[in-house]
């Protein structure tokens, strides 16, 4: 359908042609949206801004709440030498937006997939018209068009996502394209095969598909799914009302049913609360892309890791220490850091959404004491959104106990964030799922379920300015003391305080591209000596060589 010049991106954004992301970097898509329209230090374009919100506003919904109906608005332009009408979204048109798929996508039919997306934004633009509502069925992968492996690695192995969109206002600068829709579990592809095939259907005729077996050729019929938009009184629930009728298997389609009855729930409460996670979201990927732009942790992003030091796993410290510059929380910031600590922010920001919203598949996950305690955080924190009051230190509480709860969350096109010690990328997270961790269990034993029980150890606190040095005292493992990550939690940043001269860190920092990170004066020296003899466990000069060989393979890597 589509050649290989579009797929490779040749009429993408310059920033984004020929750049194929590896799976690992999906998380880190808006962060990249926000670099590419990096005006300079931490400036954005108030439009840019409102797009990569309504984005995290949808994803929180797809991924924390699955029976939200997710509404976007998009703006409608012309192009100023064809006059050809379009829907603009972060300064791409919906084709171009469209296309970006392809940097996401390896399988060969995903791939088609998104030749067809693409195709539907084309007959959007041009023939999206008042009064009509046209409709996308986007069937989960069958196993004709994949492996259940592959597809889930592909995101596309779990839901169906019907969307239906329309133009809202008076023709002229108010006018607006509306996108709502939604994803759905358990609807066989042969329920959606008979349902567009019944010429007594909601689209009021019959529509052959060239493949009942797959769900490429269901969502190659959009162009037949045109409809009057008062057919659709609940949008994209209405298409489920449609297609649960064609269920032939009794259970099936009890369970479809339960779903259909759980989208006529408050949907704007559900917005609300979807707004109130993604400003939080937006906040920390403005944060997150300036570290990028600047090669350095901002004070928020110190502060993240510092508050969460207790929950990191192994594999996570091990990037974390990696990276370390050994002093005041500073680290090389590399794309590879930056997916660590998103990926943490997705899980315990979905989780927080999740138990605010009451998802039942999560809450079954996290024991019934930090349950009590996330939701009265999250509530409390959504009330004190509302009026503006600052919710550093309850945002850093519930960071640490949802993300030691090991939840399993997410959906849609955001994907699963998975921290379960069962992990397994190929098992389904299913929302209607009984059989989950009962909450009432007893919390084991061990740091990486259990962050109370992860014990702090001796050492020297990294912040320069902390009261402690050089004296020892218990650090967790990101070498932070208890008294510095309090400040961290409560928003404040030690790191940058002045340094008492009894306590001065003399360390000399020099210019990272040499390759010689520290100098250290007499003085330090001298106090690091006497650390040792005290602890003459700890070999403090050992562990600085180790840093320095550490820094020295990041640096190269960079």
């Amino acid at each position: 359908m589509f050649n290989e010049k579009e797929r490779s991106g040749e009429f993408l954004p310059v920033q984004e042609v020929g750049r194929k992301l590896a799976v690992d970097e999906r998380v880190l898509t808006e962060v990249d949206h926000l670099l590419a329209a990096r005006r300079g230090p931490d400036e954005f374009a108030a439009a840019v801004l409102e797009d990569v919100q309504q984005n995290l506003v949808t994803a929180v919904q797809e991924a924390a709440m699955p029976y939200a109906v997710t509404t976007t608005r998009h703006e409608i332009v012309h192009d100023q030498e064809t006059r050809r009408r379009t829907f603009r979204w972060l300064g791409k048109t919906a084709v171009q937006t469209a296309m970006s798929g392809y940097q996401y996508h390896y399988h060969p039919n995903a791939i088609k997939r998104v030749d067809v997306e693409v195709d539907e934004a084309r007959f959007a633009s041009e023939t999206l018209r008042p009064g009509i509502a046209q409709v996308f069925i986007s069937p989960r992968m069958s196993r004709k068009d994949a492996s259940l492996d592959d597809a889930r690695r592909e995101h596309l192995g779990d839901d169906d996502a019907v969307r239906v969109s329309w133009l809202e206002g008076a023709q002229g600068a108010d006018q607006c394209r509306v996108l709502q829709s939604l994803l759905v579990r358990d609807v066989p592809l042969e329920a959606w095969v008979r349902m567009l095939a019944d010429p007594d259907n909601i689209f009021g005729k019959s529509i052959a598909v060239e493949d009942e077996a797959s769900a490429l050729s269901v969502m190659k019929a959009h162009r037949e799914l045109e409809i009057e938009t008062d057919k659709l009184p609940k949008g994209p629930v209405t298409i489920l009302e449609e297609v649960v009728r064609h269920i032939e298997d009794g259970p099936t389609r009890q369970k479809v049913e339960a779903q259909i009855s759980k989208y006529y729930g408050d949907q704007k409460l559900m917005k609300q609360q979807a707004e109130f996670k993604a400003t939080q979201w937006l906040e920390f990927e403005r944060e997150l892309a300036e570290s990028l732009a600047q090669g350095s942790p901002t004070s928020q992003i110190k502060g993240f890791i510092a508050s969460l030091q207790s929950v990191w796993n192994e594999t996570e410290l091990e990037v974390i220490s990696r990276h370390s510059l050994g002093y005041d929380l500073e680290y090389v910031m590399t794309r590879e850091l930056a997916v660590v600590l998103e990926k943490m922010k997705q899980n315990t920001l979905w989780g927080g959404a999740a138990v605010l919203s009451g998802n039942t598949a999560v809450v079954r996950q996290i024991h019934s004491g930090e349950l009590t305690q996330i939701r009265h955080n999250e509530e409390a924190m959504f009330i004190a959104y509302s009026q503006g009051q600052d919710v550093s230190a309850l945002m850093a509480q519930n960071s640490r106990l949802i993300g030691g709860a090991n939840i399993k969350v997410g959906g849609g096109c955001a994907g699963t964030n998975d921290r379960s010690h069962e992990f397994d990328p190929t098992r389904p997270f299913d929302p209607m799922r009984q059989e989950q961790k009962p909450s009432d269990a007893a919390a084991p034993d061990n740091w990486e379920s259990n962050p109370n029980s992860r014990k702090y150890k001796k050492g020297v606190c990294q912040v320069r300015s902390c009261a402690t040095r050089p004296g020892v005292t218990e650090v967790g493992p990101c070498s932070v003391c208890k008294s510095c990550q309090a400040k961290f939690d409560n928003g404040e940043d030690p790191t940058k305080e002045p340094v008492a001269r009894t306590t001065t860190d003399t360390a000399e920092k020099t210019d990272l591209a040499s390759g010689n990170l520290f100098e250290f004066h007499d003085k330090e020296n001298e106090a690091r000596q006497i650390v040792e003899q005290a602890f003459a466990e700890i070999n403090i000069q050992e562990v600085e060589e180790e840093a320095q060989k550490n820094q020295e393979l990041v640096l190269a890597a960079v």
